[in-house]
């Protein structure tokens, strides 16, 4: 991703998801695989389900790529990767952030140390970010910033 750095702005810091949110589709569709190749499955069908398994998981990683959080010293930049061709942008400046909190969810969550970053903001609007790597880090350094 690449944001417009403004005047006077330099980037703090580029997060992404934590890499665990690509491990479930990689073993979803390798049991896909093994399962119809116990069962004798044709070999067209294995080769169909592989190229259909390859493109799944080739999307979800540029999704995984091109969605980032990015912290400069004057304002949040969020970019979202919906699709192939379907992108959110959200920028909040830090002095309009109200409230700032995280929470770390599952054995995943906490065992790996990841969790959903929410940010108010004074239009009583609320952002949640999820799957964000050290969370607690990124609050303290947000917390900073403001």
């Amino acid at each position: 991703m690449s944001i417009i750095v403004r005047e006077n702005e330099e980037k703090i810091k580029e997060i992404r998801e934590h890499k665990l949110v690509l491990v479930p589709r990689f073993v979803f569709w390798i049991a896909v695989i093994i399962l119809l190749g116990v069962w004798d499955s044709p070999q067209f069908v294995l080769i169909g389900v592989a190229i259909v398994a390859f493109l799944s998981l080739l999307i979800k990683i540029f999704r995984w790529e091109y969605t980032m959080l990015v912290l400069t010293n004057q304002r949040i930049v969020c970019q979202v990767q919906k699709g192939l061709f379907s992108r959110n942008t959200i920028e909040l400046l830090y002095k309009d952030i109200k409230e700032l909190s995280y929470a770390n969810r599952g054995i995943g969550g906490t065992m790996f140390n990841y969790g959903d970053l929410k940010l108010s903001t004074a239009a009583d609007v609320t952002h949640t970010f999820e799957h964000i790597p050290e969370p607690d880090h990124v609050v303290e350094l947000i917390g900073k910033m403001r």
